[in-house]
């Protein structure tokens, strides 16, 4: 049995490998899955949230894969948190699911779903399995609670996590007919890259709802409340079973809060209670370095109207996230961008990745400024063609971004800045050792 199981991991582990590289989605044998999990010790538990435990996996065979890495994480799911259908449909809603693409949500690159008798066998009571890449820093309430790291995101760099983290919600709801609720949105579930860029996880668990003509819900199948208390909209988790955009907004008010504060809810303090029911005052986390008063002042205003009573409440992603563009723009300058990112390419010189790709860098950033200016001075006047950028999911003319070659993306100049930072970061400076570049 041992060189059976022996030889279907191997042959799982090359899959999984290829997959990695073309944003493919492999079916995982569960005993595969218990294997990279030590057996699901204990030791091995990186954190339990409103849908299971999480996991750190090791498949030992992949350690050196760029940029897989060889390290995942496992989130086993109880399924009574899903909803009451057979295999064959979990199957199919993750399928759907795992086509998320976007660059501040997490990748999902394996799953496993074994009926009861199987799971039994072996162990484990019936699960879900769902394996997901790994974000290089941990999450971001890690980063808020460790001194060391935390004095890493600046004011401005926490700006700049708070508007990734509300595009990828923002695209969730609105990229397409059938929007998708996160309902477990906290620190705990946003991971930050080695360039400090925000990965929301647990998308591949948010309900797929359709669109009610008067309003957008959703209903848990238990009958009570989903999602981890204290980021839960109290209206909600009173007792309601309905969740719209506005219980999203206040879990991302709340860890905004987080972010100004660099204190973790329910770790010793309820912010709300504290600083919006008690109106207690609220002071800035020193770690994250002298934070401009305004620009302060606005963000906590921000928060603050995210966990507002449910009837004066911001309802639209979308304006929460034109309000946090507004403040990058003002107070988190190009000038600041290009010193983070000097920074990040003196990291991957240390590290010996060849010049010669630092220059291919720079050479497709001039590329894709001229081709914005081309397109600027070859624009018809008076015309104003519309195009919605793919990852913050919001409107702009054909200008302010930069459309690819096929016509099938478009990118606007903020995410487009964004983007090519993240690209230069040591994490994926190995892709291009096999982009035939070289």
């Amino acid at each position: 049995e041992k060189q059976d199981l022996d030889a279907m991991t191997e042959l799982v582990e090359q899959e999984l490998a290829e997959a990695a590289q073309n944003d493919k989605v492999v079916a995982i044998p569960l005993l595969c899955v218990q294997r990279w999990t030590n057996g699901w010790s204990e030791d091995r538990i990186l954190g339990e949230g409103a849908f299971g435990k999480v996991y750190k996996g090791v498949v030992a065979s992949l350690l050196t894969v760029r940029p897989f890495s060889g390290i995942v994480a496992v989130k086993m799911l109880n399924r009574d948190v899903l909803i009451e259908q057979g295999d064959k449909h979990i199957k199919r809603e993750i399928n759907v699911l795992s086509r998320f693409r976007h660059p501040n949500i997490i990748k999902l690159i394996g799953y496993s779903v074994d009926d009861a008798e199987v799971a039994k066998d072996h162990g484990s009571p019936k699960h879900v399995c769902l394996v997901y890449e790994m974000g290089a820093r941990g999450s971001l309430a890690q980063n808020l609670k460790e001194d060391n790291l935390a004095k890493e995101l600046t004011w401005k760099a926490r700006i700049q996590i708070g508007a990734g983290l509300v595009k990828a919600i923002n695209y969730l709801h609105s990229h397409d007919t059938k929007p998708v609720f996160h309902r477990d949105v906290k620190s705990e579930n946003v991971v930050l890259t080695s360039g400090l860029s925000p990965k929301l996880i647990d998308c591949g668990l948010a309900k797929l709802v359709g669109m009610d003509r008067n309003s957008l819900t959703v209903a848990s199948t238990c009958n009570i409340p989903v999602g981890t208390p204290g980021y839960m909209c109290p209206r909600y988790s009173r007792g309601g079973i309905e969740f719209d955009a506005k219980c999203e907004v206040f879990a991302v008010g709340i860890v905004l809060l987080e972010l100004l504060t660099g204190q973790i809810q329910n770790q010793g303090v309820n912010l709300y209670d504290k600083y919006f029911e008690e109106e207690e005052q609220m002071t800035a986390d020193s770690r994250a370095g002298s934070w401009n008063v305004e620009c302060y002042e606005k963000m906590k205003d921000i928060g603050f109207r995210c966990v507002e009573k449910y009837s004066k409440r911001v309802s639209s992603m979308l304006c929460i996230l034109h309000e946090l563009r507004n403040i990058e723009s003002l107070y988190c300058r190009c000038e600041d961008e290009e010193a983070r990112l000097h920074s990040i390419l003196k990291k991957t010189e240390a590290m010996q990745i060849d010049d010669i790709v630092l220059k291919v860098l720079q050479t497709q950033l001039l590329e894709q400024k001229s081709l914005i200016q081309v397109l600027k001075e070859s624009a018809t006047p008076g015309v104003t063609a519309k195009q919605v950028c793919t990852v913050c999911w919001d409107e702009f003319r054909s200008t302010e971004g930069l459309l690819c070659l096929n016509n099938l993306h478009f990118l606007c100049s903020d995410c487009l800045n964004h983007e090519v930072i993240e690209q230069c970061s040591p994490n994926n400076a190995a892709n291009f050792d096999n982009s035939g570049l070289f």
